[in-house]
């Protein structure tokens, strides 16, 4: 199903932007899916069980997220928010930020606002420099922040793709770079 859907949207203009329900009627797992996946797609996937630590611990840590003021970020942002703590919001879009950080404070939680772009070493380092001063080492990084370009071939230039790699690439070394 997926494969197919994949097909039906590629180069179809028509389809940007819509919203497809895929599923079938059977409800499975996200492990489930990925095995069912790995099988159509004659490819063999070694799935390893991860313990996991429960989300209310992170009441007494220090969480960062980057490409917190929109999607999968914002709605982290507000769900580990439930739980109370201190999470540090970064991205670049300070009205949305604070937006997020409303949310995070109705929610229980401790937010700080970093505004900057992943994609800027010397911003990563300022914010982080306040990260650290305002609430202590980061315990969990979230380095959410990436895009996605959706273009024709015939539209492909190689800095449209250099930028993406600037966010989803070296966004996240930047990072990684001050909480190693």
């Amino acid at each position: 199903d997926v494969i197919r859907a994949f097909e039906a949207c590629l180069d179809n203009e028509e389809a940007y932007g819509q919203v497809f329900d895929i599923g079938g009627p059977e409800v499975m797992t996200y492990r489930d899916m990925i095995e069912k996946t790995a099988v159509t797609l004659e490819r063999r996937r070694f799935l390893i069980d991860v313990p996991v630590i429960p989300v209310w611990l992170s009441r007494g840590w220090v969480s960062m997220i980057t490409g917190a003021s929109s999607g999968i970020g914002a709605a982290l942002a507000e769900h580990l928010a439930g739980f109370g703590g201190r999470i540090a919001l970064f991205a670049r879009r300070a009205e949305r930020l604070e937006e997020v950080a409303a949310k995070v404070t109705a929610a229980g939680g401790q937010p700080l606002v970093l505004i900057g772009d992943v994609a800027d070493p010397a911003s990563v380092a300022a914010a982080h420099e306040e990260l650290v001063a305002a609430q202590g080492p980061v315990d969990v990084a979230f380095l959410n922040a990436g895009v996605g370009d959706s273009f024709r071939v015939d539209r492909f230039t190689a800095e449209r793709v250099k930028q993406t790699f600037e966010v989803n690439v070296f966004g996240v070394a930047h990072w990684l770079e001050h909480l190693l």
